[in-house]
């Protein structure tokens, strides 16, 4: 017996926060009846349709790397019928769905899976996931602007960004810095840099929990390797739970 939401998540159908969505719209039916209960007890005879189709657990699980170029939108289904990151991976046999986002504007790496409890766990913003950025802009942080984007800078809505800068360097007239963020507010290093009045000229994510691009090309894809999955999925989430991370 199994949740609803939990279930949709377990089928690939999407992040368990967006399934909560998926179901409250109405997309849902369990066995004949639209159901927007996400919380609802299903039996193991219920029969469950995801847009009037029948949905069932992937025999296996999958998670894909992509280094996602500019101008591709990060969602399973786009309706102003813009290239959306499903577009461009090669076509599998089981239904994938990005592990949170990137914007049109940035590149870099993008995890797609069928794991939808990898998925959560990865995308809570309690369990606060590294990430790494490259950035470039066009000056160089001062010593008190780098205290107050560590310590937390308002970004606006009611919201406090936080970024860690690694470093900062200058070649060839580019300037890049390197943030680590532990957040995932929406376009938050873009609006980080926006309220200290810097230009943010290009923004690259490096990694994301721990799993880098190695040598992808822009476009290009991968599976995780079995070292990485495995790594993901023995990351201890219930130290954050407990307070003690």
């Amino acid at each position: 017996m199994v949740r609803l939401i939990k279930y949709l998540a377990s089928c690939g159908v999407d992040s368990r926060r967006n399934c909560e969505s998926i179901i409250r719209s109405g997309r849902i039916s369990i066995n004949g009846e639209r159901e927007t209960n996400p919380f609802i007890i299903l039996s193991e005879s219920d029969s469950v349709d995801f847009d009037g189709k029948t949905i069932v657990p992937p025999n296996y699980k999958t998670t894909v790397v992509l280094n996602k170029p500019i101008g591709i939108i990060t969602t399973s289904k786009d309706t102003h019928s813009r290239k959306t990151v499903l577009d461009i991976i090669p076509q599998i046999d089981c239904r994938l769905f990005p592990i949170g986002r990137l914007d049109k504007d940035t590149t870099g790496i993008l995890l797609l899976t069928n794991d939808g409890d990898l998925a959560y766990s990865l995308t809570h913003p309690k369990f606060e996931i590294e990430k790494t950025y490259e950035v470039q802009v066009n000056r160089l942080l001062s010593d008190p602007e780098i205290q107050l984007i560590g310590s937390g800078i308002d970004i606006g809505n009611q919201e406090v960004g936080h970024a860690f800068v690694i470093s900062q360097s200058v070649i060839k007239d580019k300037i890049t810095i390197l943030l680590r963020l532990y957040h995932g507010k929406k376009r938050e290093v873009r609006r980080i840099f926006r309220s200290i009045g810097l230009k943010l000229q290009s923004l690259h994510r490096l990694t994301f929990a721990g799993i880098d691009l190695g040598n992808l090309s822009l476009g290009s894809t991968r599976e995780l390797t079995i070292e990485e999955y495995n790594y993901l999925k023995n990351i201890d989430f219930s130290a954050f739970q407990n307070g003690e991370a």
